[in-house]
């Protein structure tokens, strides 16, 4: 039976986004999206490329020869997204408005109240469920899914002590998937498994709470890692699930509750720590009036991703001043969570009927800023431009090392090519 050897092409612009950089520690590779499978059938072979039988086939400046004799088709496995939503009633706030109560000025005896108002085109809310709407129909999404986690469930009632409103506001489990009673004013989950892109997926965003005030942020974020298991349980090989955390501020109100209760900043931060020890990874939007008010944010961001910047700004947060700019800064942070970290593994190819793949017969080719570079096999990234499989005894994926994917990552026209037929360069035979 003939060893073939194949070129398969994968474009930066294929590799739809969340994910990390193929490393040996799988819980780090969230989202693989962009992981692409070989068709068993229907492989086109191009009569233009010789197959290796005679001559010296050659990618072009690969420094490969003989290994190029057909070019297979891809296509790419999705993501799937947890977007935990703010919905407590400063996401009304509007540019010139106040947001918060506060004492007159001229009377320190009147209190002027609050001015809010989530019916306005340039509310925090309208500003960012515009932005929520507008990524879901992104035809980028396409084969990817979405589920949506809003809190709080309720409006706190009058009495700020009622148990009954704090049970349902600041616990976990109102979160999680699992509706519990009728009581219920809303479900745990208001969007699950969405499929994408869907120009009207997100008409199942339920409306701003205007009459509340709590943020129960850590009880979100639980629920919402709850709801990533049961979807990562079901997801298929290579597939991943991440959470994108989106809210205007500080957690709040359940830090005054009972310890069980507990809410902040601390708190979120190893919430969305024990996601990532899980597997997911979550991004941070924040939407404000004043960055001020944003500022823990970006610790967790850290704490919900490991590649994310150590100094400046690890979430994504956006001023709302300016509510076209903000719409078009919400935009860029949605396409960038997506395409920053595109999936760098690629599925070892299943070669055309009636051929076989020699594991030790592939190499990498990866081509960024114009400048195409031979790859080597490293089994423990020691080669941090190099390459590995999965697991060389019975390989499913390819995946970059570090320095290899943030050279594709970082540059939108870069692309991999992965050759087979050539023996392996690397140290794949230790």
């Amino acid at each position: 039976m003939k060893r073939l050897g194949i070129v398969l092409a994968v474009g930066l612009g294929s590799l739809t986004a969340l994910g990390a950089c193929g490393s040996n520690v799988d819980n780090s590779d969230f989202p693989d999206t962009g992981i692409l499978t070989i068709p068993d059938s229907g492989n086109t072979v191009n009569p233009d490329i010789p197959d290796g039988s005679s001559g010296d086939a050659q990618l072009p400046d690969s420094g490969f020869t003989k290994c190029a004799s057909a070019t297979v088709a891809a296509a790419k496995i999705p993501f799937h997204l947890v977007v935990v939503f703010d919905r407590s009633s400063s996401m009304c706030c509007y540019p010139g408005g106040r947001c918060y109560s506060q004492k007159d000025p001229n009377n320190p005896a009147i209190t002027l109240p609050a001015e809010r108002d989530c019916t306005r085109a340039d509310s925090r809310w309208g500003v960012s469920t515009a932005a929520l709407k507008s990524f879901f129909a992104n035809a980028k999404t396409t084969g990817s899914k979405a589920s949506l986690v809003a809190f709080p469930k309720r409006a706190i009632s009058a009495d700020a002590n009622s148990s009954a409103d704090s049970t349902r506001v600041c616990k976990n489990e109102y979160y999680d998937g699992n509706d519990l009673n009728d009581l219920d004013l809303l479900k745990d989950v208001e969007l699950y498994e969405q499929a994408l892109p869907n120009a009207t997926a997100s008409s199942a965003l339920i409306k701003p709470d205007n009459g509340g005030f709590t943020t129960p942020t850590k009880h979100a974020v639980n629920g919402a890692t709850t709801v990533a298991r049961k979807i990562q349980a079901a997801a298929g090989a290579g597939e991943k699930t991440a959470l994108l955390l989106f809210t205007d501020g500080y957690p709040q109100w359940c830090e005054t509750q009972s310890n069980d209760l507990v809410d902040s900043i601390a708190n979120v931060n190893a919430e969305v720590s024990a996601a990532l020890g899980s597997g997911f990874k979550t991004y941070v939007i924040g939407v404000s009036s004043g960055a001020d008010s944003l500022t823990n944010l970006n610790s967790i961001a850290r704490a919900g991703d490991p590649q994310a910047p150590a100094t400046g700004d690890a979430a994504y947060l956006i001023s709302v001043n300016d509510p076209a700019a903000a719409a078009t800064q919400l935009a860029n942070a949605f396409d960038t969570i997506r395409t920053k970290a595109a999936s760098c593994s690629v599925k070892v190819p299943t070669p055309p009927a009636g051929e076989t793949l020699d594991p030790k017969k592939v190499n990498v080719v990866l081509t960024s800023g114009g400048v195409k570079e031979d790859l080597a096999y490293s089994s423990d990234c020691t080669d941090a431009n190099g390459w590995h499989y999965d697991n060389l005894a019975a390989p499913k994926t390819i995946d970059l090392c570090p320095g290899a994917c943030k050279k594709l990552q970082n540059d939108p026209a870069s692309n991999v090519d992965v050759v087979l037929g050539c023996e392996t360069r690397g140290d794949i035979v230790k």
